[in-house]
């Protein structure tokens, strides 16, 4: 994508060992045996899909790893009940998109014009953001912008960054505290605030009360006269923007010092969703681990779960709870796993059906560059051509070159979008195209863009001349909030370290071990463990063992678990569990929400 500026990202460089592993699946197939035995037979696509479907008319839940093309084009046709996404993309909406917080879904900050950049608890280059965020950090930096982050690992986010460490769960106080500073002392932009808000001030005024600098010093350990120098600078060197993780408290904290500052839809600082969206964004109602735990707790059961390259038996709020669940035929009547390999999820499946890669597929993604002009990106197949001409059974590829060879995925290989169509198509309503640039060459032909499939295939990538304003922007409900517990006063608190670039297939890659190149608990000098000893990690969800590395890095009361080890594979060993199993599954301790959880550890024995 253009914001990628010609790069590749982490994703790319991965997708290239999972399309060629030898253990993909590369067919359709049904199981034979009970949920999880391991037994399995081929069957054909249009069986599969015609059993998948028959389900469509009762209680379903569809769970996407992000949101995908006709996705949303298609919620209504197809008739979800629920549709679940483990990635919200920037600038679309969703639970964890901030819209209540500014108005509007947020996009990337405008990091690359900023003067100030206050992270509030978010690790920037350790995994949890995308490229073009890693990239504008870093050139800010190049440029002589001020970057801080108040967190309570330095990670690779500090080697570019200030740190300012903090206790676990403290972040968010530190961002209040600077807030009612400037509050208190007049450094705010009061038109912006009333633009946006005209009855903000005493909302304001009473949600800022418990966050004076002698309490902030208390929880935080940063004392008064340094908080107020963070505070001013922030608002004397602008233009200033305060970064968090979406959906967080962190979050909230840092939207009430954008306000403050007036840095909404300014260069330099937060940007929301501009528009109007090319392709319909998925309703999402819920986070996947709120509803989990709801369908755990005894919710409806399921006629059908459709799990796209989403795997919550490993990564679900309570895997071995989520898993027992998929288990019983009386809790899910069918389960239909789309991923490339046998996951956890997947070996629970009634059907499991092959996914192709980012490398065999048709997609649109579409975006906005920091200047707000709309961009769409084609992704295209790139594996090596089919030698059948099948382009000449297809009506939708009249556009295209008759001779120019057709890639195709590997084996039986289908996308997430043309699942979705293939669902589509058998529901009621209007004649929908065969095939899914059928579809993409319907929608640049009546809606602005490039024109049609041909002419951005021509391309790649098509921008606008001009930029889009931004949507409007709803009242931004700041203040509504509930007060900030206080952080927790002693014992250690765990957060895991998610990788968010990658689906947790890639974990035994080589790339992946880049990214997450230990399967070890990190912990602080003063924790009393050797470096190198084995630790055991209990909590109220579970305990686990790993290997003990002690950096200097992180605030004594924090540690910080790794993601991506501890699958449990099948019986017979095959070549991706040999990569990505070992260790053990952080997930079974904390949840891997980027918050401080609290845990004991210990030396393990034995």
């Amino acid at each position: 994508s253009p914001t990628n500026e010609g790069g590749l990202c982490a994703r790319a460089y991965a997708e290239l060992e999972r399309l060629y592993a030898p253990d993909r699946v590369l067919r359709p197939l049904r199981r034979v045996g009970p949920r999880g035995s391991g037994r399995w037979e081929p069957i054909s696509w249009a069986a599969a899909i015609d059993r998948t479907a028959a389900a469509l008319d009762g209680r379903t839940v569809l769970h996407l790893s992000m949101d995908r093309f006709l996705a949303g084009d298609l919620q209504d046709r197809i008739g979800w009940d629920r549709v679940l996404l483990d990635r919200r993309q920037p600038g679309r909406p969703g639970p964890e998109s901030d819209a209540d917080l500014y108005g509007a879904p947020v996009a990337d900050p405008d990091l690359r014009r900023a003067e100030t950049v206050y992270l509030i608890g978010a690790p920037i280059l350790d995994g949890r953001f995308q490229v073009p965020l890693v990239r504008g950090l870093v050139e800010a930096r190049a440029r002589g912008a001020r970057a801080v982050l108040f967190a309570d690992a330095v990670g690779a986010t500090g080697s570019v960054c200030e740190w300012v460490p903090v206790p676990p769960g403290a972040a968010a106080w530190v961002a209040l505290g600077m807030a009612r500073i400037l509050w208190d002392e007049g450094e705010v932009d009061a038109e912006f605030l009333r633009e946006r808000t005209p009855e903000f001030p005493d909302a304001l005024a009473a949600a800022l009360r418990p966050y004076d600098a002698g309490a902030v010093a208390e929880r935080t350990g940063i004392g008064p006269e340094r908080l107020r120098r963070m505070a001013l600078t922030f608002a004397g060197r602008r233009p200033s923007v305060a970064v968090a993780v979406p959906g967080t408290p962190e979050a909230a904290a840092a939207a009430l010092l954008n306000h403050l500052v007036g840095n909404v839809n300014r260069p330099g600082g937060i940007q929301t969703a501009r528009g109007p969206y090319f392709t319909a964004p998925v309703r999402v109602e819920s986070t996947p681990a709120a509803w989990w735990e709801a369908f755990l707790g005894g919710a409806e059961a399921l006629d059908l779960y459709l799990a796209a390259e989403a795997n919550p038996a490993y990564d679900g709020p309570r895997p071995e709870a989520v898993a027992r669940a998929l288990a019983d035929p009386e809790r899910v009547r069918l389960v239909v796993a789309l991923d490339t390999h046998l996951t956890e999820t997947a070996r629970l499946a009634d059907l499991v059906l092959p996914l192709a890669t980012a490398y065999e597929s048709w997609d649109l993604v579409e975006g906005a560059l920091p200047d707000g002009r709309p961009y769409l990106a084609l992704q295209q197949p790139a594996t090596r051509p089919d030698s059948e001409p099948d382009k000449l059974k297809d009506p939708a590829s009249e556009h295209l070159s008759l001779f120019e060879p057709w890639p195709r995925p590997l084996g039986e290989a289908r996308g997430i979008p043309d699942v979705l169509l293939a669902l589509a198509r058998r529901r009621p309503g209007p004649e929908l195209p065969a095939t899914v640039r059928g579809v993409l060459d319907g929608l640049l032909r009546k809606s602005w863009g490039p024109g049609s499939l041909q002419a951005l295939a021509r391309r790649g990538v098509w921008v606008a001349e001009e930029p889009k304003a931004p949507n409007p922007l709803a009242p931004a409900r700041l203040a509504e909030r509930p007060a900030l517990p206080d952080p927790p006063a002693e014992g250690f608190h765990a957060r895991v370290e998610a990788p968010a670039v990658l689906p947790r297939t890639y974990a035994g890659t080589r790339r992946g071990r880049e990214i997450a190149p230990q399967a070890e608990a990190w912990l602080p000098a003063g924790a009393g463990v050797p470096d190198g000893a084995e630790v055991l990690v209990r909590s109220g969800a579970g305990e686990a063992r790993f290997p003990a590395r002690v950096v200097q890095g992180l605030h004594p009361r924090a540690a910080v678990l790794p993601d991506g080890y501890g699958h449990v594979g099948p019986a017979d060993e095959t070549a991706w569990w040999r990569e990505a199993g070992p260790g053990a599954s952080a997930r079974r301790v904390v949840p891997a929400d980027g918050q401080p959880h609290p845990v004991e550890i210990e030396p393990a024995e034995g």
